[in-house]
């Protein structure tokens, strides 16, 4: 009985120095959370959440490698651990490592798939120009989070690239439904429409773009908007010269 008790108190306090190394972590104290984190692994080497957690402290202190190396471990310990594919996804991401990150992002998906992972997933194929790839990715995201704004927006950006428009515009129609200071989703939308022969309605959506990124202090997207205002005022577009 007594055993069992201290087995108890040790693991919970090893959940404390995890709990407090992301707590310290949150307030930019991440040398303080790496004290922390460290204590949980010197105690138990074989938790693998440790190793995510103190890779993501790593993180954000830019040490890439040394994240790296953590996930790894936690990969090594746990081979079915969701969360460390996703994250470790995410890293190579940002390196533009593409074949490591889908890789990845399709490992995550197996042990863990939540709406996270297959937008991110999406966004990545979007990004290669896996476009069937991504609108896949992005319907199995709402599916789970049906009024998560995201997936509807990143899906009908797609559409939008691939001259779907109708489907662009229900799309992100339902974006600025859950989000409504969402100017790059007017803006799409209002080319869209213009693009169909909804000229007013694309107007409008172009001129609420216009006042979200002024609001958001984003001239370069504000004068962008200005020019496709002037070009459909003057009549003189078409998909290819709205789109690029």
């Amino acid at each position: 009985m007594f055993m069992n008790i201290n087995l108890m108190a040790f693991a919970d306090e090893n959940l404390q120095y995890d709990a407090q190394a992301m707590i310290e972590s949150s307030k930019g104290n991440n040398e303080k959370a790496i004290e922390y984190i460290n204590l949980a692994i010197d105690e138990n080497p074989q938790e693998c959440r440790y190793y995510n957690t103190r890779a993501s402290i790593k993180e954000n202190m830019e040490d890439y490698d040394g994240a790296l190396q953590d996930y790894n471990a936690a990969l090594s310990i746990n081979p079915e651990y969701g969360t460390a594919y996703f994250n470790r996804a995410n890293l190579y991401v940002s390196f533009e490592k593409n074949d490591e990150a889908l890789s990845d992002f399709c490992m995550a998906i197996k042990y863990s798939p939540d709406y996270d992972s297959y937008n991110n997933r999406g966004l990545l194929r979007m990004n290669i120009e896996d476009y069937d790839g991504a609108i896949y990715d992005f319907t199995k995201a709402i599916a789970l989070e049906s009024k998560e704004e995201s997936a509807y927006y990143n899906r009908g950006y797609v559409y939008y690239l691939q001259n779907k428009l109708d489907k662009a515009i229900s799309d992100l129609t339902m974006a600025i439904k859950y989000v409504t200071q969402n100017p790059d989703a007017y803006y799409y939308r209002g080319i869209s429409k213009a693009i169909i022969g909804k000229k007013t309605e694309g107007l409008n959506d172009l001129g609420q773009a216009k006042e979200q990124y002024l609001e958001l202090n984003n001239t370069e997207d504000y004068q962008k908007c200005i020019q496709k205002v002037n070009i459909i005022k003057n009549n003189d577009y078409n998909y290819k010269n709205l789109v690029r």
